[in-house]
């Protein structure tokens, strides 16, 4: 009877599918089982390998040069603060210069960032108040489709058009603008090209943000009539970029940038890079005399924010980042640390284990009392 249910449950179980097996828990599985001796080499290993990469971006984010200008309450031509001609919204414009000395050239790709405080963009109803259809151009050809709701209020203006690009993201796009100058040793000055592509990630440009069929230009009256420019801007958004006609559109990379969200309040953002070519030099800056005239737009006074410029040179890992080196280096000795205590931990036990296994062998236990083997001659 027994060999019968033996051979009915082997029926049973070859006819059993995939499904049945996992339903049941029958499917093959391996749970490793980590034991010191087991584990303390891979801590050992990543402790010896992060512990040099922490010094050598240590050692080459202090050898970078970083240059930090704080604008926020940079005065104009007439002494007056730039913040406060801003912040009355007059629609006044207000520009001033910062003056700098560079000691030292500087070489490689030349980074020109700017850095916003106490700008809270990762709020989730900020995060969250952009169309994503619209961004890659789907607003349709005679009727255009309704922004999301999500943009509210920037979804659609008073006059019934729709904000384009809609949300709050797009609308509080930042706005200053900057011109670089070399002074010369003759009290003449030149102008120091900057390169506006290449600072949005090539990812976003292919997969996030397209042109709808209907760019054609600025003067595209059968787009304008449906669609407007965000409320805070001051220029349309097929003029952001007057240089490259390219870099237009939902496809500008200042824009690009800009709506790629960051999760602390404190944070830089790409803008532009410094064109060598216009230095007239083999791959550096060289030292001397500076100079930053910047349009003065963008309104940080009623949040209590600042504006800063960064000037950086860039290494493998991109700019001055010394802390990564720090958390490195942190780590790496923690892990080398706790791999050497793991490693003596394994010897130990190893030690107990033999001494254990020996004493077994010479004694043997009887109830509670343990004896001595007698050895049979």
């Amino acid at each position: 009877m027994s060999s019968i249910s033996s051979a009915t449950n082997q029926k049973l179980k070859k006819k059993k599918t995939g499904w049945e097996r996992l339903k049941q828990q029958e499917l093959a599985a391996w749970q490793p089982i980590f034991s010191p001796r087991g584990i303390s080499p891979l801590f050992l290993v990543f402790g010896v390998l992060l512990i040099p990469l922490g010094v050598l971006i240590f050692t080459m984010s202090k050898n970078i040069q970083e240059l930090k200008f704080d604008y926020t309450d940079c005065l104009n031509s007439n002494g007056d603060k730039c913040s406060d001609i801003v912040q009355k919204m007059t629609g006044e414009s207000c520009s001033c210069i910062i003056n700098f000395q560079l000691e030292e050239p500087m070489k490689g790709k030349i980074r020109l960032y700017y850095a916003l405080s106490n700008f809270y963009q990762n709020h989730r109803e900020y995060v969250a108040s952009r169309d994503d259809d619209q961004l890659l151009g789907k607003i349709g050809t005679s009727t255009p489709i309704s922004p999301s709701s999500d943009c509210d209020p920037f979804g659609i203006a008073p006059n019934g058009k729709i904000y384009f690009p809609c949300g709050a993201i797009a609308n509080s796009m930042f706005n200053d603008t900057y011109t670089m100058f070399r002074h010369l040793n003759d009290g003449s000055k030149t102008e120091v090209r900057m390169i506006r592509t290449g600072i949005a990630w090539e990812s976003d440009k292919k997969h996030k943000f397209k042109n709808p069929d209907l760019f054609l230009d600025i003067n595209n009256t059968k787009f304008w009539d449906k669609f407007v420019q965000p409320r805070d801007w001051g220029k349309s958004l097929w003029d952001l970029d007057k240089v490259d006609a390219n870099n237009n559109g939902l496809q500008n990379e200042d824009l690009i940038v800009w709506m790629r969200v960051s999760a602390l309040p404190n944070f830089r953002k790409l803008h532009r890079f410094i064109d060598m070519a216009s230095l007239g030099s083999n791959g550096e800056m060289p030292k001397g005399s500076y100079s930053f005239e910047i349009q003065y737009n963008y309104e940080v006074a009623s949040f209590e924010g600042t504006k800063t410029l960064i000037l950086t040179e860039q290494a493998f890992f991109g700019g001055r980042n010394v802390i990564l080196g720090i958390i490195l280096m942190s780590v790496g000795s923690f892990v080398l640390l706790l791999g050497l205590i793991l490693l003596l931990l394994s010897f130990k036990r190893r030690t107990t284990w033999s001494r254990g296994s020996k004493i077994s062998r010479d004694y043997g236990t009887q109830g509670t009392t343990t004896v001595r083997r007698s050895k049979i001659a």
